[in-house]
């Protein structure tokens, strides 16, 4: 809905009761927030070109799309062994480097101490008793019904070590080990959301997460194109909110994709990297992808993404 709708519950209480009787409308959630509008049903197939065209034709309406499914974005990781398994992602960003004198292969950093920055992670949830996040996770909240912080999927507590594992000699550690991480659950344990449950969440972020101490909020998620994931982006970053989003694994252009082609949000492409250094040396003879160089299943950019689109290992 347009940004200046007035009363949106009261408007929406006047207009939704009689295209409930005459359309068969069927409200299911509503967004009252910087993002403004609602979610809906049409019960009667028969009378859905009419109920679409008359919301439309209403002032105070921007646009109407579809309730699309959602999914997490999975990728393999490379990892070195010793006493723990660092990503060789986490060498290549300097997060950890090679110690030869110890037998666990690696010196990591050691954990954040400034905790006035949290991290949202929109995702399926995070196991709030994992070892590797002990005293990291802060909160959370369900935008599909069921416990945040359990994550009965885990690639929510994936994403969430990738940012904040502790340095703590076992399991692995994170880019910036004892970050707080905030679950924003937007999928269900099957890995399965919607445009509604990640607006939603969104919506949330941007009216609340600054209270919770939330500056950056990480999406490894995609779907289809969405005008409503975008706005709701939008209104999280003039709320002073920086985004990291998934550009995607799907090998295609990251354009006809959101929350990747979100103007303002870092989209994070991939590159191979087998053995955290630069230099190129370092590809198995059973990868495709040579080292160093982008991976076959990553989802790319364009000179308009250019300024706002990374790649990483």
């Amino acid at each position: 809905m347009k940004d200046d709708v007035p009363n949106l519950h009261e408007l929406l209480e006047r207009i939704l009761p009689p295209l409930k009787n005459s359309s068969g409308l069927q409200e299911v959630v509503r967004f009252d927030g910087l993002f403004k509008g609602f979610t809906f049903r049409a019960n009667r197939p028969k009378k859905q070109p009419n109920l679409l065209s008359f919301l439309l034709s209403l002032p105070f309406i921007k646009a109407i799309e579809p309730d699309q499914l959602f999914y997490p974005e999975f990728a393999t990781v490379n990892s070195i062994g010793g006493k723990w398994e660092v990503p060789t992602g986490i060498f290549r960003m300097q997060a950890a480097a090679y110690n030869k004198q110890a037998s666990e292969l690696a010196w990591i950093q050691p954990n954040v101490t400034n905790k006035d920055v949290v991290v949202a992670v929109l995702d399926t949830g995070i196991d709030a008793g994992h070892p590797d996040l002990a005293g990291n996770v802060v909160g959370g909240l369900s935008f599909v019904g069921e416990d945040p912080l359990a994550d009965l999927n885990g690639h929510g507590t994936h994403v969430s070590g990738t940012i904040s594992a502790n340095n703590n000699g076992f399991g692995t550690s994170g880019v910036y080990p004892g970050t707080k991480v905030f679950a924003l659950q937007v999928f269900n344990k099957l890995g399965t959301g919607s445009t509604s449950s990640i607006v939603g969440a969104l919506n949330w972020l941007a009216t609340t997460g600054r209270q919770y101490k939330i500056r950056v909020a990480n999406m490894s998620l995609g779907g289809p194109s969405s005008v409503a994931v975008c706005n709701a982006v939008t209104y999280a970053i003039s709320a002073g909110i920086t985004f990291v989003v998934a550009a995607g694994n799907q090998g295609r252009s990251m354009l006809n994709s959101s929350p990747a082609n979100c103007a303002g949000a870092l989209a994070v492409t991939s590159m191979s990297d087998y053995d955290g250094l630069p230099g190129g040396m370092a590809t198995p003879a059973n990868e495709s992808d040579l080292d160093d160089t982008y991976t076959d299943f990553s989802n790319w950019g364009s000179t308009i993404t250019a300024s706002r689109t990374l790649a990483g290992p």
